[in-house]
């Protein structure tokens, strides 16, 4: 494109331009302030451990983890600390506010409403901490955005290579969020139901579910190389159990005895904290088991106390999901899971917060038998229940 085009662009957009500028310049002073990274406990220290390790933790997928490892210093590079993370985060949050504009465009937004639209993700101040904190929301959420701007940018052109190429986005984003999983089968629902009615060839459906399916069965692969199991994780049937939490009632469920241990302590039927607390607690009844919170034996218990609780209780099970999916629509921003974690995310934090100061450890922490079967304490840890 020549200069005469350039400026032809530049000034059809320079309302969007001026809302970007002041976004670099808002990040700029982020980094400045909270130097190098933020860190969120437990959470932010288990994916450091998996970039460092290349070891999964069962808790959680360690999608995030393989981004720590590409960004950790190598080749006599001189940057040593978490910066660069905080740095490419903050560019993944301007792309973002990019994609946004981009697409409210090509729906026929005036650009002044188009700007406008780009207003909470360039400007949030609970986004702009996500970007400086070590935690996969900011990637997971560009990924998810990058594969519906591929999807939108021209819904009526059949690009096969354009919709591959989403679903396999959308496959790794499931491995820095599990939730990526449920939005790739969404997008292949989707493309089905094109098949049925002929608008996509059976080519696209099937290079869409090849591509979406390759990088989660990767990490499946490398996630049973280490703990001989073929999924993501080793705790969706904990994770379950924990949402179940917040309405079960062990005299409705009947649990047989091996199973009445994961019961609400007698005289909590109501009011129950967050279920994710469940987890957690210095007092969760998990680390009364063998193995403790994440051990095969657990989750597979757990599994099972949850999926009698979901179907003894069915219609309180709907409403705990629908209660937790309607947070994110609320106005103001609820107590959730409790103050603490509230009052984490809203304080501010320094670089002391990293246990390793900010910088990239010196040396490849030894690994021993006993501590890998031990996943970091998270900070989401609450005392007593």
């Amino acid at each position: 494109m020549d200069s005469v085009g350039l400026a032809a662009r530049a000034r059809r957009h320079w309302l969007f331009g001026l809302v970007l500028v002041a976004a670099l310049v808002v990040r700029i002073l982020t980094a400045l302030a909270f130097r190098p990274i933020m860190w969120f406990g437990g959470d932010s220290a288990s994916y450091l451990a998996t970039g460092l390790r290349l070891i999964p933790d069962p808790s959680r997928v360690g999608g995030y983890g393989f981004m720590l490892w590409v960004l950790r210093p190598r080749l006599g590079l001189a940057l040593h600390t978490f910066a660069l993370v905080a740095a490419v985060q903050h560019l993944m949050g301007l792309a973002m506010g990019v994609l946004i504009y981009l697409l409210a465009r090509r729906f026929g937004l005036p650009a002044w409403a188009a700007a406008l639209a780009t207003i909470p993700v360039l400007f949030d101040a609970y986004e702009l901490q996500l970007e400086a904190d070590a935690v996969p929301d900011i990637p997971f959420g560009f990924l998810v955005l990058l594969a519906l701007y591929l999807l939108l940018r021209a819904p009526g052109e059949r690009r096969p290579a354009r919709t591959t190429a989403a679903a396999f986005l959308l496959g790794v984003s499931a491995l820095l969020w599990p939730v990526g999983l449920a939005l790739l089968a969404i997008l292949l629902v989707v493309l089905l139901g094109a098949l049925l009615i002929r608008r996509a060839g059976l080519v696209t459906v099937l290079a869409a579910l090849l591509a979406g399916a390759l990088p989660v069965a990767a990490y499946s692969a490398w996630f049973s190389v280490h703990e001989h199991q073929f999924s993501l994780t080793r705790s969706d049937g904990v994770y379950l159990w924990s949402r179940t939490m917040s309405f079960a009632n062990c005299a409705v469920i009947k649990p047989p005895a091996g199973e009445r241990v994961l019961c609400p302590p007698p005289g909590t039927l109501t009011p129950r904290m967050a279920s994710s607390l469940y987890i957690w607690s210095g007092e969760s009844p998990l680390l009364r088991l063998p193995g403790g919170r994440f051990s095969a034996q657990t989750n597979r218990l757990a599994l099972h106390f949850a999926l009698r609780a979901i179907a003894a209780q069915p219609g309180d099970y709907a409403a705990a999901v629908g209660h937790d999916f309607a947070l994110s629509f609320f106005w103001d921003r609820p107590v959730h899971p409790d103050a603490g974690i509230v009052d984490r995310y809203q304080k501010k934090l320094s670089a002391k917060s990293c246990p390793t100061a900010g910088r990239w450890p010196v040396t490849r922490p030894r690994l021993t038998a006993g501590a890998r079967r031990r996943p970091a304490r998270s900070s989401r840890t609450r005392p007593g229940w």
